[in-house]
């Protein structure tokens, strides 16, 4: 226990982190570079802060004290820990000596997180299990609020408010052009369609043909995509139609056409997935009868990838995944077979392959766990037929559906089209070499391309919740597995990896069987508090949908259908975050390449997931002390350590790529973003108001850096050099050069060479050829910068 005068102690070196952190932002901004705030500002700044946040933290004690039943003092405790991060607020004074990237943002952000998840965790721990999320309301109320808000997180998403989301590509535009067939013919003949380039109704530019010759001849084109979907987006498709024609006259700067129909089919399908979400609680929470459980997986089923990006994709799988669900929530929890129930179930599974012909396994497979079920219940004969009818039904229609179109009653000629001679088979698709069998099957979960595991590491708990599940039920995770593994098998047996789409494609149909075991895992282990590397998990899993939903061009990879190409190979945002220090691409597995697996990468996430799985079969079997995660020391020790990471990574983040650098006499300048245009006579332009990041490498250590900024245009432009940062002002226009220098620049030894980094952030912005009629320059240009190093 901490003493009164340690805690107070403790409180004041926080207090002082942070005062000493805007102490140095404050003389960061001055133009000499120089700290200018005296010790006496310093003190008074400290003693201020210390003298506002002190009373704040004794009244906000009292109150927490109240509701948690606990004493105010353990809780003062508690607080002032939870403020341990802000320590790392003192490394901006590192700068001082060393510079190579300016962390003092990623500094404050990492310390504001590490103080949130520390305060939340000795929370959790002071309530306990008294703290139950929506005691007062039932199973059904709050699967109705997660279906609310998971439907507005998605539609923000997909309206562009809280990400930019990424044009239609891959298979999107084909499902809607069924649909505009469909609309405009009555037919799923798209020969004239693709003629007549209707697509380009909602998609710009030439789109490449997915179509099959039918049996009537080349001008019958038909889609290797059922029309399933497509036919479910008809009323989006015509609603988001006539708004797009009716917002040019409501609206005073209306959104095109085309935007306003995208729009309305990514909302219509946000419902779908929120739906999907409200689904997966209600499920989760009937099977483990635990809220807070329930509702974590949910979040983390629900906004994580894959499903977070499919929400507003305009593919099948969310439908096919609702619909799955759904099946399983009838025969494992309503299995009282009323009328209208058993049709349900029967029309889930027979229109599951009009979405796709690999979703039939999973229909045959929820068909047979339907009939095992009723054999064992020994159900009456009615309640075989009143199942089987719509699946007959559906079954017959499909197989004329094929034959008036192709002649054949094989579901893989919607793939291979009308053949003259021979027959069509499945061979055609799948391999049978049990080695490349055994890498796509691994490939799911590992691939740094389209891995679950790489994308989302808290689904590692998926093993060892399928085996805690199997010990509390074993009917429930036989039904809840056999699916899975049913439909994981199928598609391993072929290279198809979900084409040029965001990854998890291909396993999310059943996603929500994997967070179902990965969510009983910790609480069926048998002890009341998660482990930290839960948190660990989930938290690396979260920032890695934040990446990818602020870069959502990193989702997509060339070549997921074909691995031996040449072209992407690697994962887009492993790529981007490495740099000249460290290849992120090198640590994690790569299942598709020319040169074979990578088995040390391999063989550590297997030997990772196997060890995760035996800390938590064995966790449950320890029911008395106390455990590592209870003791104070191991939250905060594991938020040190990754805040140490993050700023560690942040402050040696450069990209020395010689396409991307030029050199002059005997120094090399290196861009370090895309908001420059390359090299031009002796320096190069910065993109109009825009803040460009160069990297300068010097054999010699620099005496001083001198940049000549040249800009027609009248604004202010920042630069900065290590950690010395100058203001000009440009209140003319004209040709005039503008000359700033650094002294004694602080930069990085870097083996026999010395780094220095340069930000340039200007207001100014012109386009040539706006002021010269005879230019043909129709760049956004900011300053055209030199760099003289001596």
């Amino acid at each position: 226990m901490l003493k009164i005068r340690k805690e107070t102690l403790l409180f004041a070196l926080e207090v002082i982190s942070i005062s000493s952190f805007f102490a140095y932002k404050i003389a960061q901004n001055q133009l000499d570079s120089k700290l200018s705030p005296t010790i006496t500002f310093f003190l008074l700044f400290s003693a201020g802060l210390g003298g506002i946040l002190y009373p704040l933290l004794k009244f906000y004690s009292k109150k927490m004290a109240l509701w948690l039943d606990a004493s105010a003092q353990e809780v003062n405790r508690f607080t002032i820990l939870s403020f341990a991060p802000f320590f790392f607020l003192v490394l901006v004074f590192i700068q001082e000596f060393v510079f190579i990237n300016d962390i003092s943002h990623i500094v404050l952000v990492v310390s504001i997180l590490g103080f949130i998840y520390l305060h939340l965790f000795f929370l959790y721990r002071l309530k306990g299990q008294q703290l139950e999320i929506f005691p007062k309301l039932s199973r059904a109320k709050i699967a109705l609020l997660c279906f609310a808000f998971a439907g507005i997180v998605y539609i923000l998403a997909a309206s562009g408010i809280l990400f930019t989301p990424y044009p239609i590509t891959g298979d999107e535009p084909h499902y809607l052009l069924i649909t505009k067939s469909l609309i405009s013919d009555g037919d799923v003949n798209l020969w004239n369609n693709y003629q007549n380039k209707d697509y380009l109704e909602f998609y710009p530019g030439r789109l490449d043909s997915h179509t099959k010759t039918g049996k009537r001849g080349s001008q019958y084109q038909y889609s290797r995509h059922m029309p399933g979907f497509s036919v479910l987006l008809l009323p989006a498709y015509v609603v988001g139609t006539r708004i797009g024609k009716a917002s040019a006259s409501i609206l005073s700067k209306p959104m095109s056409e085309k935007g306003v129909l995208i729009l309305v089919i990514r909302l219509f399908l946000c419902v779908l997935a929120a739906a999907l979400s409200g689904m997966f609680y209600l499920v989760m929470d009937t099977l483990l009868k635990n809220r807070n459980v329930s509702l974590i997986s949910w979040g983390i089923f629900g906004f994580t990838t894959p499903l977070f990006f499919y929400s507003f994709h305009i593919y099948p799988e969310v439908v096919v995944a609702l619909i799955s669900i759904s099946l399983m929530y009838l025969l494992i929890i309503k299995s009282d077979w009323r009328l209208y129930r058993l049709v349900l179930a029967g029309i889930g599974i027979g229109i599951l392959p009009w979405f796709g012909i690999k979703y039939m396994v999973i229909s045959a497979g929820c068909g047979f766990l339907f009939i095992f079920s009723f054999l064992r219940q020994k159900q009456k004969i009615k309640n075989y037929f009143y199942l089987a009818l719509p699946i007959f039904l559906s079954a017959v229609f499909f197989l004329f559906f094929l034959w008036s179109l192709y002649g054949k009653l094989s579901p893989v000629v919607v793939y291979k089209g009308t053949i003259v001679d021979g027959s069509v088979t499945f061979n055609a698709f799948y391999h049978h070499n049990p080695l490349e069998f055994l890498r796509c099957w691994i490939g799911y979960l590992f691939d740094q391309r389209i891995g679950l595991f790489a994308y989302s590491p808290i689904f590692m708990l998926f093993l060892p919740g399928l085996i805690l599940w199997f010990r509390k039920n074993k009917k429930e995770a036989l039904f809840l597995f056999f699916p899975l593994i049913l439909y994981w098998v199928f598609c391993s047996l072929s290279y198809y990896w979900g084409g040029y789409s965001p990854p998890g494609r291909t396993l999310l149909p059943v996603l929500w069987i994997v967070c179902l075991f990965m969510g009983g895992a910790s609480y069926l282990s048998g002890k009341k508090k998660p482990p930290i590397s839960i948190h660990l998990l989930a938290g690396l899993t979260f920032l890695n949908t934040f990446i990818l939903a602020k870069n959502t061009r990193f989702l997509y990879h060339e070549n997921l259908s074909f691995p031996w190409a040449e072209s992407g190979k690697i994962s887009n945002v492993l790529n981007s975050l490495s740099n000249v220090f460290i290849d992120f691409t090198k640590f994690v597995p790569s299942l598709s390449s020319q040169e074979g697996i990578t088995w040390i990468p391999l063989f550590f996430w297997i030997l990772l997931s196997l060890l995760i799985g035996f800390f938590f079969i064995r966790r449950g079997r320890k029911s008395n002390g106390r455990i590592l995660c209870q003791k104070i020391i191991v939250p905060i020790g594991a938020v040190f350590l990754v805040c140490a990471a993050v700023i560690l990574y942040s402050f040696l983040d450069i990209r020395l790529d010689e396409q991307k650098s030029f050199q002059t006499k005997d120094v090399y300048v290196y861009f370090q973003d895309e908001n420059t245009y390359g090299h031009e006579m002796d320096g190069f332009w910065t993109k109009g108001a825009s803040k460009a990041e160069i990297i300068v490498k010097s054999p010699r250590k620099a005496s001083s850096i001198k940049l000549r900024l040249t800009c027609p245009s009248r604004g202010k432009t920042m630069v900065q050099v290590g950690n010395a940062i100058r203001f000009l002002s440009k209140k003319t226009s004209g040709e005039s050069e503008m000359m700033v220098s650094f002294p004694k620049p602080v930069g990085f030894a870097w083996g026999e060479n010395h780094l220095y980094a340069i930000k340039i952030r200007g207001e100014s912005s012109f386009v040539p050829r706006k002021r010269d009629k005879r230019s043909t320059d129709s760049r956004s240009l900011g300053v055209f910068v030199r760099v003289e190093v001596k």
